[in-house]
């Protein structure tokens, strides 16, 4: 999902900053946090997963709405639709680790609607769990981007009212 928005945001910064020097890192929260107490980095643009040490700024930046994504041949065009046979065992739900931030906002919104549709096959990456969907896997967990919509082999389906993936940047001052 960053993919999409960091290299614009990139592209404004070098602009402004034609001597920008940038180092990309795939980390979590917790170790953005560390580098930047020790210096090692200015600041980080992530997923904001939890509040942040006292000391330390954040903005929000983006909020990426949760979808469900299903093979553009299958029936599916409503996310209900899908929760209620996802929830019956007819349709296995593909995502990410369940200590990622996207499958915990998903489940404890599934909680609260007292649905259960746990994760049958677990990857580690957005673009792996819409691969298995081309592939007829089953369901997929993401979050909506231009790019899952412009994907002609899947079906972007919205999951209104449930919470969405808050994307910032937080930095040390």
């Amino acid at each position: 999902a960053m993919r999409e928005h960091v290299p614009v945001l990139l592209a404004n910064l070098r602009e402004r900053f034609p001597g920008l020097k940038v180092t990309l890192q795939e980390i979590d929260q917790r170790g953005a946090e560390h580098l930047i107490a020790q210096g090692d980095a200015d600041l980080a643009i992530m997923v904001l997963e939890s509040k942040l040490p006292p000391g330390f700024r954040s903005v929000t930046l983006v909020r990426l709405p949760l979808c469900l994504l299903v093979r553009a041949d299958e029936p599916y065009r409503r996310a209900a639709d899908l929760l209620k046979v996802g929830a019956e065992g007819k349709v296995p739900l593909i995502s990410l680790p369940p200590h990622e931030m996207l499958p915990r906002l998903f489940q404890k919104e599934m909680v609260r609607r007292n649905i259960v549709w746990r994760t049958a096959m677990e990857t580690s990456s957005h673009d792996s769990v819409s691969n298995y969907v081309r592939n007829g896997l089953g369901a997929g967990l993401a979050v909506q981007t231009p790019e899952l919509q412009r994907d002609s082999a899947l079906r972007v389906l919205p999951l209104r009212g449930f919470p969405s993936l808050p994307i910032g940047v937080f930095w040390r001052g």
